[in-house]
């Protein structure tokens, strides 16, 4: 089970989406010491937070679960992403 789930619809051209995803919210996800490395639409993350990011036609979804010191910080790492996702999709 996922210890943060964040769901987004959208209706952005899903490659558009990517672009801008891998632009923005790789470097913020670089800050938590978290790597992202993307195949087609879908993105792995590796590090303290452990998951996925996957754009759907219509929703970014993000499930992920995270190390024992990351949880201790869930708040404000939730707060974060969904600060960067409504920088890109307004």
């Amino acid at each position: 089970m996922a210890d943060l789930v964040i769901k987004r619809n959208h209706n952005m051209d899903p490659e558009e989406l990517r672009r801008l995803l891998e632009e923005k919210f790789g470097p913020k996800a670089k800050e938590y010491g978290v790597d992202v490395s993307w195949e087609g639409l879908s993105a792995r993350l590796s590090g303290p937070i452990k998951g996925e990011l996957r754009i759907e036609p219509e929703e970014i979804v993000l499930q992920a679960k995270l190390s024992f010191t990351a949880r201790l910080f869930k708040g404000k790492i939730e707060k974060e992403i969904n600060q960067a996702l409504e920088e890109i999709m307004g």
